[in-house]
């Protein structure tokens, strides 16, 4: 074989080798390559995704550097989508069978979510395989920009926008961040803490700070599963914590304080609250809402409220609230109650607790006094009096009342109650029962007119005020469906006996012409005290 046959074989081995070569150089990145970096990729996101995800445009080059023109991982029921741009990967050991990824940095990612009637669900706690527990070899990860659209349908839309985000290895986890670098709202919002990867147990720090608008909470509300008609805004700063293993149920325990400052809350389109100031701690599973007040109905109103929950989710509840010159025709209309006042102002101060949201839970004990009201519009008030002989109610004229009461679940139990005006005195005898669920009532009332009589109740002392007036006062069984005619509800019964505080009663409002005087309120016990409510500190 001549010299010029050995060279052409050899170059046409040359020529395959190289035409080889480049197969298995085109092979490796535009296919072998591509594809392990996108199952490593997806690999990476279903160990916490488990809804649908996808790639497109990727290409690789010879550092390993791996580049995903867009992943989007979205629900199928619509409640969240998320579309990441331009990430690159860098892996480490390639080329190889099992390239590792070392670093991910992202230029930008969108997020929307979807809130429905029942809240927000994300499809969190993907199937992770044989990689739970397991190591990443992951050293970094950095996000350019990242806003956040959170959508009801009904109520609003809210917008996070100009967040960054990084996570770096340290240890047996990672350290991340979460910064607001740009709002145009002036919100504040920071978020860090570490992720320990193989027990995936969190622990981050939080601070907010910012003005929300009503759309805003209302996606809140729409996310957290917080029902009612109601809507608000107003401004919110928080620093707290939050601790516990990611996907476990109830393995999150958050702590720290918010501070509520001038938020205004509407209900079915009516203000219910302004200037509505509170603090909130947070703590092993307690949340206590302090220093509440806010004005509403014309008046003001402080308290106190606390949520405990248990490790299997129940909740118990005590709070306490004292109210300040409330407008009763405000209130009425507020509580939305079938008979409404037209006038007068409340005094009150409210003490509850409570295993559950329902009113079967509920033990409570209550003051309440109204001054100057025409009280004889609300059930039985009219019945008692239309059985007195008050045939035109109006003539009645407006009535001071007050009560003392404690309550179990629907059911009020009186303590006391006492109600005058310028014609009637009465005085409801303690143990009475009103039921709020099946409008049941049964009591017994001692009442007393008093026009005519009040020069001649003034001259004779009380001792013996009773001996003088037995014939005039009359003592009522008030039983049946609260709704009923006097002539069903109301019956005479005969006395067995009258206290000394009762003719001290009638003689006060005698003197104040049939409104409780300043030694009346003292004498029953009115005493509130409007500016501090205990745990207000």
């Amino acid at each position: 074989m001549d010299d010029k046959k050995k060279d052409r074989r050899w170059i046409r081995w040359v020529g395959v080798v190289l035409v080889l070569a480049g197969a298995v150089y085109l092979g490796v990145h535009l296919w072998y390559g591509p594809k392990v970096g996108v199952r490593r990729v997806e690999r990476m996101v279903r160990r916490f995704w488990s809804g649908s995800v996808d790639m497109g445009e990727v290409s690789l080059n010879d550092a390993g550097f791996l580049r995903v023109g867009w992943m989007r991982l979205w629900d199928a029921s619509g409640s969240v989508d998320v579309r990441v741009e331009d990430m690159v990967l860098r892996f480490a050991n390639w080329p190889s069978a099992k390239p590792v990824v070392r670093e991910v940095e992202i230029t930008q990612v969108h997020v929307r979510a979807v809130a429905g009637e029942d809240g927000l669900r994300i499809p969190l706690g993907g199937d992770s395989g044989q990689e739970k527990g397991k190591r990443w070899l992951l050293e970094k990860v950095r996000i350019g920009q990242i806003d956040v659209e959170a959508v009801s349908e009904k109520v609003g839309r809210l917008l996070l926008e100009g967040l960054y985000a990084q996570a770096q290895r340290e240890g047996e986890g990672y350290r991340f961040s979460l910064r607001q670098i740009g709002s145009s709202a002036g919100q504040r919002l920071e978020i860090g803490g570490s992720f320990d990867e193989v027990s995936e147990e969190v622990a981050a720090s939080l601070v907010v700070d910012g003005d929300y608008s009503a759309g805003e909470v209302a996606v809140w509300k729409y996310i957290f599963r917080v029902g009612g008609e109601w809507i608000a805004r107003g401004r919110v700063q928080a620093e707290g914590s939050v601790r516990g293993r990611l996907g476990e149920k109830g393995g999150m325990s958050p702590a720290g304080k918010v501070w509520f400052e001038d938020w205004r809350v509407r209900h079915k389109g009516r203000e219910v609250g302004r200037e509505v100031c509170a603090v909130l701690d947070v703590n092993d599973g307690r949340f206590d809402f302090r220093r509440v007040q806010a004005r509403t109905c014309g008046g003001r109103v402080k308290g106190w409220l606390s949520i405990e929950r248990d490790g299997e989710g129940a909740s118990r509840y005590s709070g306490e609230v004292t109210g300040v010159g409330l407008e009763l025709s405000q209130v009425t209309e507020l509580l939305g109650t079938k008979k409404k006042l037209s006038r007068g102002k409340a005094t009150l101060s409210y003490t509850f607790e409570a295993d559950s949201c329902g009113w079967e839970s509920v033990k409570g004990r209550g003051v309440v006094f109204a001054d100057d009201s025409d009280l004889w519009t609300m059930p039985v008030v009219g019945q008692i009096f239309s059985y007195l002989g008050f045939k035109k109610l109006g003539v009645v004229g407006m009535s001071d009342g007050e009560a003392a009461f404690e309550m179990s679940g629907r059911v009020i139990t009186l303590e006391r109650a006492h109600l005058s005006n310028r014609v009637s005195a009465l005085e409801f005898e303690p143990g009475g029962k009103v039921d709020m669920g099946s409008k049941e009532v049964d009591l017994y009332v001692i009442a007393m007119p008093l026009k005519g009589l009040d020069r001649l109740i003034r001259a004779i002392p009380v001792i013996n005020l009773f001996a003088a007036m037995k014939d005039k006062l009359v003592r009522l069984r008030v039983k049946g469906e609260w709704s009923e005619p006097a002539s069903k509800l109301v019956r005479k019964e005969p006395f067995v006996d009258v206290k000394e505080g009762t003719m001290v009663f009638i003689r006060g409002v005698v003197d104040g012409g049939g409104h409780f005087t300043e030694e009346v309120r003292k004498g029953l016990g009115l005493v509130f005290n409007g500016e501090q409510t205990r745990k207000a500190e």
